[in-house]
């Protein structure tokens, strides 16, 4: 049995000598994982495609110990991002919370609405832009990420501001100042709510 779904590839890992287990987020099913066999080989005709940030519709085959990617159709690669080592830092630190917070095989229409606008945001914000652009651009992706996940910060005289920015889609937000309470209230997430520290935050503290 065979089944499509639309996402991004957010996560790699090999698995035995000439395959890798990637984790897609996907529209219709959400995070999953799935086997590509045979794609860590120079003849594999899946490997061009199969990269981290790949937008794409992907063709899965039902399997007993991890379902497999039997096709692709290539959608976005995300060039503009993987050009650029500070965008490509932050998109990773993006996608790399996406991992360690969202649950597996739990679809939500407005989350991926929000991971889609993150990757497709990033992707535009031109190479003369500043890191800090990318930066706040990221912080606020977090913000409306926490909110969507059930988490709202407790600041005094800020909850018309938070109100603003849940209902606010990320590309107005580029241009809007940050508020101070924000990177605060980001660490007391992060605190809350993550097992582990993120790989990509020792490489954001150097942007």
């Amino acid at each position: 049995m065979t089944y499509k779904t639309t996402g991004f590839i957010i996560g790699k890992r090999p698995s035995r000598e000439h395959d890798r287990i990637f984790v897609l987020y996907t529209k219709e099913y959400g995070k999953i994982e799935a086997l590509a066999q045979g794609v860590r080989k120079l003849s594999s005709k899946l490997g061009g495609n199969l990269e981290l940030l790949t937008h794409a519709t992907f063709l899965i085959a039902r399997g007993r110990s991890h379902d497999r990617i039997a096709g692709i159709d290539l959608i976005s690669s995300f060039a503009s991002i993987k050009e650029n080592m500070q965008k490509l830092i932050i998109t990773l630190y993006g996608t790399e919370i996406i991992q360690a917070l969202i649950h597996w095989d739990a679809a939500d229409e407005h989350t991926y609405e929000l991971v889609r606008d993150f990757l497709f945001e990033m992707e535009q914000l031109p190479h003369t832009s500043q890191t800090r652009e990318a930066k706040q651009l990221a912080d606020f992706f977090v913000l409306k990420l926490s909110m969507l996940l059930g988490y709202r910060p407790d600041i005094k005289g800020a909850q018309k501001t938070l109100d603003a920015i849940a209902a606010m889609p990320l590309a107005a937000l580029r241009s809007m100042p940050r508020p101070r309470w924000m990177k605060p209230a980001i660490a007391r997430f992060f605190s809350d709510t993550l097992p582990r520290r993120l790989n990509t935050q020792d490489f954001m503290g150097l942007l």
